[in-house]
């Protein structure tokens, strides 16, 4: 697979859905109102702080000389599609599905407390194998894999013309880049997923940065919460 000389994944900002979900883990599920259960997770919008993160988000690319970029794509998704043009105002960038957020098919507008009692939700297998847990209806981590796997393929048609790529999309999407980039192993992964560290927290509008493309393979990543660079930048890592 050729990869593109560098390459940024940046998530989008804070979103409805992401206030609905926090509050529903606290006990608050006033959120999940019957208008809010009967719209489509595709068309969540970003809050007041979801906007102004990705303003936090495009300042931080500026000054890290992370503005130029040969093809700029996002997600189809309504909040990636803001996040997106606020965050790099006036650029073209191309839409797709293949780096649409995971489908938690009917779990994705169910307050916590309904998500666990669904039938066959079987949540706690989440934990224990978060890549083949399946949420009824919805995606496999493996699922969202392949669309990311996908999306790289059709990168490497195009490696000689997108050599900077910038991608804006969705925190279990980055997670599934990771996987792939880093070449991590089911057991990484699980570690990684089930921790509660900031190095392995995608914030709203955490950014990706790879780079040092070799025979295919990425040697340097960078991980930052750009809004709040305090809560976690790692600096440039080593990709083994």
């Amino acid at each position: 697979m050729k990869l593109p000389t560098e390459l940024v994944l940046l998530r989008h900002g804070q979103s409805e859905g992401n206030i609905a979900s926090r509050a529903s883990r606290d006990g608050d599920h006033s959120h999940y109102t019957p208008e809010f259960r009967s719209q489509s997770s595709m068309f969540w919008r970003l809050t007041p702080t979801g906007r102004k993160q990705a303003e936090h988000a495009r300042d931080w690319m500026k000054r890290n000389q992370l503005t130029d970029f040969d093809l700029n794509v996002h997600s189809d998704m309504t909040r990636a599609i803001e996040t997106a043009h606020i965050a790099a105002p006036g650029i073209n960038f191309c839409g797709t599905s293949l780096v649409r957020e995971r489908s938690w098919g009917v779990l994705d507008t169910l307050p916590h407390n309904e998500k666990h009692l669904y039938p066959g939700s079987n949540l706690l297998l989440r934990d224990k194998d978060p890549l083949s847990w399946h949420p009824p209806g919805g995606e496999t981590m493996w699922q969202v894999m392949e669309r990311v796997r996908r999306f790289l393929n059709n990168l490497s048609l195009f490696s000689s013309e997108y050599r900077t790529v910038r991608v804006v999309c969705h925190g279990e999407v980055m997670w599934a880049f990771r996987y792939i980039l880093e070449h991590m192993s089911p057991q990484e992964y699980r570690l990684m997923y089930n921790s509660e560290k900031s190095e392995h927290i995608m914030y709203n509008c955490h950014l990706l940065h790879y780079k040092d493309n070799h025979q295919g393979s990425y040697r340097s990543m960078y991980s930052v919460c750009t809004y709040k660079p305090e809560r976690y930048e790692s600096g440039w890592l080593s990709i083994n």
